[in-house]
C-alpha cells in the first residue's frame, strides 16, 4: 500500500484524527461516532478459518441485521484489509460498524470471538 496518507484532517487543537478500536467486533453493532463525520481509514484482520465481513453504517446507533450498510469490506480468512483515503468517506448521521461472516446485509453469521479486530480512523 506504500506509505500512509493519514493526516491532519480538522481544525481541532493537535490536529489529526480519532481513532475507534474495537477487540471483537462481531455480530452486535458498535457506535465509532455518534454524530456526522469522515472516516478516513481503517484497519481490519480477521484470525477467523473464514472470510469476515465488516459492515460500515450511516448511523448514530448500533446497527443490526435490519439496517443496510453503506460499506461491507470482505476481510480473508486469516488476512488482513487497510484502508485509507485523504478526502475520506462522509457519514451525515454517524458512523458505526459490525462484522458478520456472511456476505448479505441482513446476516447475523457471528464471528467467533476476537477473531475481527477493527481500528477506524475519522474526523
Amino acid at each position: 500500500m506504500g506509505t500512509s496518507q493519514f493526516q491532519a484532517a480538522d481544525d481541532r487543537p493537535g490536529g489529526g484524527l480519532l481513532a475507534f478500536a474495537h477487540l471483537d467486533l462481531g455480530v452486535t453493532g458498535r457506535i465509532a461516532k455518534p454524530l456526522p463525520g469522515r472516516l478516513y481509514g481503517l484497519l481490519v484482520s480477521n484470525a477467523g478459518a473464514a472470510a469476515a465481513y465488516v459492515k460500515l453504517y450511516n448511523k448514530a446507533t448500533a446497527p443490526t441485521q435490519a439496517d443496510t450498510p453503506v460499506m461491507t469490506i470482505r476481510v480473508p480468512a486469516a488476512g488482513s484489509v487497510a484502508y485509507d483515503s485523504t478526502i475520506g468517506v462522509g457519514f451525515t448521521a454517524g458512523i458505526s460498524a459490525r462484522a458478520v461472516t456472511g456476505v448479505a446485509d441482513s446476516s447475523t453469521a457471528a464471528p467467533a470471538a476476537n477473531d475481527v479486530v477493527a481500528a477506524l480512523f475519522y474526523a
